[in-house]
């Protein structure tokens, strides 16, 4: 039995009650060689920790919290002179992306709401005051009833514009904006920071005064006509496409036409 300065000494139990962990986890990670006891009785196999291995303990809780895997936290422990403050930075970084994720999916879960209703046209006024996108030259035959033709082309275009300036998809998907005429083709924002490809031309508007459409797929056409006569100055046609999640309305969706002047 281990009796040399006991006192210094926390069985398995006192180290979990002490650190508000349970046993098992203790285990766990002695298992994984991240926070061993500093002595096993050969007899009753029981774990001894010494009271300074809380702040291990607690660095891997508060590493653990913040989104490091255990894999990483234990070559953390394992790294003499690690540069914790990059290492921090980065994790900042990813989580910081992760957030703007978390934004565009409560966006799209509204957007899905909506569609659960049976909205008649709605037109609002709108002001944005900037606006920067870059323009996908790609010709389309149209934008609003687009063919399977039509719509493979705008699919692998867009995902193209993604691929080459690292964005996720949920970046840029929150609105896609076509530009109607007679070679229809598509423009997508972009941060004021991002250094677009020079073979995407660039289009920045500031103190955009927009009109905002809410309808369904049955007025659309006629939602189109009556926002024409609205806007003095046609610019672009902002279409933002939504499936309906209506059971009695399964091939309508949420559509949001915003006219730009400049």
């Amino acid at each position: 039995m281990y009796t040399r300065n006991m006192e210094k000494y926390l069985s398995i139990g006192e180290m979990a009650k002490l650190n508000d962990v349970s046993v098992q986890r203790l285990r766990y990670y002695d298992s994984l060689g991240m926070l061993s006891p500093v002595y096993v009785d050969p007899d009753s196999n029981y774990r001894y920790y010494e009271k300074g291995q809380s702040g291990t303990l607690i660095q891997i809780q508060r590493l653990q919290y913040v989104g490091f895997s255990l894999d990483e936290i234990k070559i953390m422990l394992e790294t003499p002179n690690l540069d914790y403050e990059t290492l921090l930075k980065e994790k900042r970084e990813k989580l910081e992306k992760e957030l703007e994720t978390i934004k565009n999916k409560q966006e799209k879960l509204t957007y899905y709401e909506k569609s659960l209703e049976q909205p008649s046209p709605q037109i609002h006024d709108v002001d944005l005051p900037y606006l920067r996108f870059a323009l996908i030259a790609i010709d389309l035959k149209k934008i609003l009833h687009m063919d399977l033709e039509d719509y493979i082309k705008y699919r692998t275009a867009l995902r193209e514009f993604i691929k080459k300036h690292n964005l996720s998809r949920s970046t840029i998907s929150k609105m896609v904006i076509f530009k109607e005429g007679e070679n229809a083709n598509i423009v997508v924002p972009v941060s004021a920071t991002l250094e677009v490809d020079p073979s995407y031309p660039v289009y920045t508007y500031r103190d955009l005064q927009l009109k905002e459409v809410h309808c369904s797929t049955d007025d659309l056409d006629q939602t189109i006509q009556d926002i024409y006569k609205l806007v003095k100055k046609p610019g672009i046609c902002i279409i933002h496409r939504l499936p309906s999640l209506h059971q009695e309305r399964k091939d309508s969706c949420l559509v949001e036409i915003q006219e730009l002047a400049k």
